[in-house]
């Protein structure tokens, strides 16, 4: 089930080979939070820089990102998402590049990266919609499996992903492991998050955090989400919270948002 009170649902179909192996550790940021006891709180946190050396990154930025400083960008980049991105890119018309570069700087386009799904252990949840207009696309994908070890572990991920013309930009993603033996969860196995980004306009990075609620009536994992912008025609930054939450009755949440 989903949550579609903030934007139009689409049932166009977006093929899995292309438009989701988009988070291949090379060109991933991954944070990983894993507690070792059930009444823990552990965090994993991005490392960031000092005031002084934001502020004077920030008088150094281009004013915009132009189609050949993308395409710079790209060829910078040297991972296998990137090589794509570049091929997939210079076969857009010279339109389309320049609307392409438009959107990635756009923030009301970024601000589209949302999600809320749920549902019960054991189903997965695929959606497609049309995000700001015909030309963005936002795919979301939760999967939830139960182990049939003695502890009943379960798994829960949640994807989100922004396609420009069918091509992916920015992909950011929550995994949750726990363990419910019985009526209550017990502990927290892992909870990691990646994002793999092709926006040069803007950094992405996150702080992952995981937690058991009172008497192990719930586990989740949140990632805070901050995207710097890289240049100023982006504007301030954004920042979102990404969480992923099971219940020992067996059922499952998971929301993406910007806050």
């Amino acid at each position: 089930m989903r949550d579609s009170s903030a934007r139009r649902l689409t049932t166009a179909a977006v093929a899995a080979a292309a438009g989701l192996a988009v988070l291949a550790p090379t060109a991933a940021q991954a944070l990983d939070s894993t507690a070792a006891r059930p009444t823990a709180i552990s965090r994993s946190i991005a490392s960031a820089a000092p005031v002084g050396s934001v502020a004077s990154a920030a008088a150094k930025q281009p004013a915009k990102l132009t189609v050949a400083s993308y395409i710079t960008y790209l060829k910078q980049q040297k991972t296998p998402e990137a090589r794509k991105t570049l091929a997939a890119f210079r076969s857009l018309s010279k339109t389309r590049q320049a609307k392409f570069v438009g959107y990635l700087q756009n923030r009301k386009v970024y601000w589209q990266l949302v999600d809320h799904s749920w549902g019960k252990i054991g189903q997965s949840v695929h959606h497609v919609e049309t995000a700001f207009n015909k030309d963005v696309k936002i795919v979301s994908d939760a999967t939830s499996k139960r182990a049939k070890d003695k502890n009943r572990t379960v798994t829960l991920t949640h994807t989100v992903t922004e396609y420009i013309y069918g091509i992916p930009v920015t992909s950011e993603q929550v995994h949750l492991s726990y363990r419910a033996p019985a009526d209550r969860i017990t502990a927290v196995v892992s909870a990691k998050a990646k994002v793999t980004n092709v926006n040069a306009a803007i950094t992405i990075k996150g702080d992952t955090r995981s937690a058991i609620g009172a008497e192990g009536s719930s586990a989740s994992a949140a990632t805070f989400w901050i995207a710097t912008p890289n240049v100023k025609s982006f504007g301030k930054a954004e920042r979102s919270e990404h969480r992923v939450s099971g219940r020992p009755e067996g059922t499952w949440e998971a929301q993406l948002h910007s806050y």
